[in-house]
């Protein structure tokens, strides 16, 4: 999707998990493939809640909304199942890229002609002592790869019933599960080509 005057461009997969039915629009993917983008144009090119010319500022309203997105879709009520996603924010006039990161989809960014791999995500799964601290505090079981032997991601859109911690029902940002994306900026190499 190319979004703001040819400034920004987005590209993104929605690995839904946890149905049958992966085309239903209830499902969170489904949800998620259809408002993300929109969202992220319509939040970081608003000025007076974003400066495109400050990584920190578009790092923080990407993070925004994400965890608003899925509060939005856990208070509806309507949505089912989980989806992880990898999506890239390209911001073409400061040659800047935003991978976002949200589970074990993965994103792999190869320059040319160097020939060189720049790039690449890190899954969120239960074997990053990080991700297992923070499953333990909110009163979650780590075992065989999985919490409560269940789901093998540890970061998603979606999956409610995982976003617990001990003092809330729900909880996108220090949950078992939890909703934070994981975002490195960085800048595309002069005379490179990325892909």
């Amino acid at each position: 999707v190319r979004m703001g005057e040819e400034r920004l461009r987005f590209f993104g997969v929605f690995d839904g998990h946890d149905s049958k039915d992966r085309v239903n629009s209830s499902h969170v993917a489904h949800h998620v493939c259809n408002t993300l983008p929109r969202r992220l144009f319509d939040t970081v090119t608003n000025p007076t809640v974003c400066n495109l010319d400050k990584e920190v500022e578009v790092m923080e309203a990407i993070k925004t909304v994400v965890l608003h997105l899925d509060r939005e879709m856990y208070e509806s009520e309507q949505f089912h199942a989980g989806t992880c996603c990898t999506a890239l924010l390209i911001d073409d006039k400061r040659h800047v890229m935003y991978p976002i990161n949200l589970g074990d989809s993965r994103t792999i960014l190869f320059c040319y002609p160097s020939q060189h791999i720049l790039f690449v995500t890190k899954d969120h799964d239960w074997e990053s002592e990080i991700e297992s601290a923070r499953a333990r505090a909110a009163g979650a079981s780590i075992r065989y790869g999985r919490m409560n032997y269940g789901l093998n991601v540890s970061r998603t859109f979606g999956d409610f019933a995982c976003k617990f911690s001990l003092s809330q029902k729900y909880d996108a940002e220090n949950g078992a599960v939890c909703a934070l994306p994981t975002i490195t900026p960085f800048t595309i190499p002069q005379d490179e080509q990325v892909y």
